[in-house]
């Protein structure tokens, strides 16, 4: 089976980075303060020059991964994969350098502004 394509470059998992992608993960779902937007008001929300897009695996959290990406690259995952008409998307969340957690998108093409 292929391995699902996700831009800019992955993190390596021992990197001190991935102590903190439970607890992100654990965080928003505990958020229930979350707006339903679409994709092309997601892609405008996005203004800085890099993000972490973390791939989350809905249930095997090993598989989960992380990526360094480019503000064009990013835009471009969203466009391409996130369709809310036929339910195609990818669970991912989109931090900011800070470690903010931005937007949240999932695999029934839905995306989520995170506040």
């Amino acid at each position: 089976m292929n391995q699902p394509f996700f831009p800019g470059n992955e993190i390596n998992p021992k990197h001190p980075f991935y102590k903190w992608i439970d607890s992100i993960i654990e965080n928003i779902k505990k958020n229930t303060f979350r707006t339903e937007i679409n994709k092309k008001l997601a892609i405008q929300f996005l203004e800085k020059p890099r993000y972490y897009l973390l791939s989350v695996h809905p249930i095997l959290t090993f598989k989960n991964k992380t990526f360094d990406v480019h503000q064009k690259e990013i835009h471009d995952f969203i466009t391409e994969n996130f369709n809310i008409d036929t339910m195609e998307g990818k669970d991912i969340i989109i931090l900011d350098k800070e470690l903010r957690s931005l937007l949240v998108g999932n695999h029934d093409g839905q995306i989520f502004l995170i506040s």
